[in-house]
């Protein structure tokens, strides 16, 4: 699954009480009030690393959960380091001298200022945490003359500041931070999501206590109970077993179960929220450059 960073998502039925958030979702079971759920992350690393970054990634909208409501997603933030070798930079800008524009070439050896945020997914323990690295350099020329125009590692667009090392940790600490925030509106759209469950015939179905924990956040304990009742062939289990990776971001499986429920029931709303999850798995898999 491509698609990775994230959250720990709040699931209720009724009498939620909306927070504003960054990103939100919610469930709204047929023929009930709506309700919200969040969507949350936790940050660990050194406390100087952490120090650093908040005021960044705050201002980016995006705020924590403290380490004892065990978030899904957890941002390890790494120490901010200068690179021990340099690199080959290009600068590119215009120039007029009172005549036509032409563009200047200029090459430099810097070393640049990194940090890194490895993002992990506790739903999928066994992968790999995705890496992003925010960078920025020193200007390598400050008394010179020269419009600011384009600085380029690789095949990379960073920053060169001026001013001393202080400022160019920041740009770099800035840099990470604009794309964590890039890559949860990628992953969310930037919206609120609306999810429904189907509650119909729950007594029958044998499914008020998932639906219960499920209210109370324990998605994993309820979406494992639901998965013990396939085998009753209903379509209201098969759905709200998509449901439920759905609103984890599972998008792989959500969309399986929602073929599943599809089959057994051609509804126009499961056929609807089979195409919305369809939808969002896409964007999800379109990663921020400079993720890897």
């Amino acid at each position: 699954m491509k698609y990775v960073i994230g959250f720990m998502l709040g699931v209720c039925l009724l009498g939620c009480t909306q927070r504003e958030l960054h990103v939100q979702r919610s469930i709204e079971p047929f023929g009930d009030p709506s309700v919200s759920t969040d969507a949350s992350f936790g940050v660990q690393g050194s406390e100087l690393a952490i120090a650093q970054i908040m005021p960044l990634l705050e201002r980016q909208g995006l705020r924590p959960l403290p380490p004892e409501q065990e978030p899904r997603w957890q941002l390890d933030i790494q120490e901010i380091i200068q690179a021990s070798s340099p690199s080959r930079v290009l600068h590119e800008y215009e120039v007029a001298d009172g005549g036509p524009l032409r563009r200047e070439r200029n090459y430099y050896q810097v070393k640049p200022w990194m940090v890194t945020v490895l993002v992990s997914d506790a739903l999928m323990a066994t992968e790999e945490p995705k890496k992003v690295t925010g960078m920025a350099i020193e200007d390598p020329a400050p008394d010179q003359r020269h419009e600011q125009g384009v600085w380029i590692i690789g095949e990379r667009t960073v920053q060169a500041i001026r001013g001393g090392p202080a400022r160019v940790e920041r740009a770099a600490l800035a840099s990470v931070a604009e794309q964590l925030a890039t890559f949860f509106e990628v992953l969310q759209d930037g919206q609120r999501i609306e999810i429904k469950l189907d509650t119909t015939d729950m007594a029958a179905q044998g499914t008020e206590n998932e639906l219960h924990l499920a209210a109370s956040g324990q998605h994993e304990q309820a979406l494992e109970q639901l998965l013990s009742k396939v085998d009753t062939g209903s379509p209201q289990v098969l759905y709200n077993i998509a449901v439920l990776y759905d609103i984890l971001g599972v998008y792989d499986e959500a969309l399986q179960w929602y073929g599943r429920a599809v089959e057994a029931l051609p509804s126009e709303d499961y056929r609807a929220a089979l195409d919305a999850c369809f939808e969002r798995s896409q964007q999800a898999t379109v990663l921020p450059k400079g993720w890897l």
